[in-house]
Formats: structure tokens, sequence, C-alpha cells
């Protein structure tokens, strides 16, 4: 009887995490085209918050220029976030994510 090689479990969920990193990284950068393309000249800053599978965060920001301050830009940031997270609400609570 020849046996059936079984995959190494964490080389299946190192193969997952790159994968799922992958499509991460893609929305990201596409993300961050469409936004600076949005905004045009007009540009002066962003902030950035990245999180792993695990749940430890990264962040990244720029304000030298305009009217967001480095002291201000946590609260900016904090508005936009809820304003975009209450646009996606009735998708969200109708179980569609």
């Amino acid at each position: 009887m020849k046996s059936r090689e079984v995959p190494f479990l964490p080389k299946v969920a190192s193969d997952r995490s790159h994968d799922i990193a992958r499509e991460v990284r893609l929305d990201l950068f596409s993300a961050c085209r469409d936004l600076t393309k949005d905004q045009g000249d007009d540009l002066a800053g962003y902030a950035l918050v990245t999180w792993t599978q695990t749940g430890g965060v990264a962040t990244a920001s720029f304000t030298e220029h305009g009217v967001v301050t480095e002291a201000l830009m946590p609260a900016v940031v904090h508005d936009a976030l809820n304003r975009m997270v209450s646009r996606h609400a009735p998708r969200i609570l109708e179980g569609e994510s």
C-alpha cells in the first residue's frame, strides 16, 4: 500500500499566511494609489496603521504640512475611521463584511 504524503502543518500555515499577506499588500498599495490620486496636489499628510494576523500593530504618519498637526492627527484619524465604519454599517449588520 502506497502512503500519501501529508503536508507538514506549519508549512501549510506558513503558505496561507504568505497568501494573506500578499493579498493585503496588493489591496493596501491599490488603496494608497487611489487615495493619493483622489487628493492630487492637495495631499498634505497621512496616517497608516497595519496589524499582523496575531494583532501586532505598526504605525506610520506624516504631518509636516497642512492643518493636521501631529497632536491633532489621532483625533482626525479616529473621526475619519468612524465615518468610514458608519458608511459600511448597514452592510456589516447584514453580515456581508
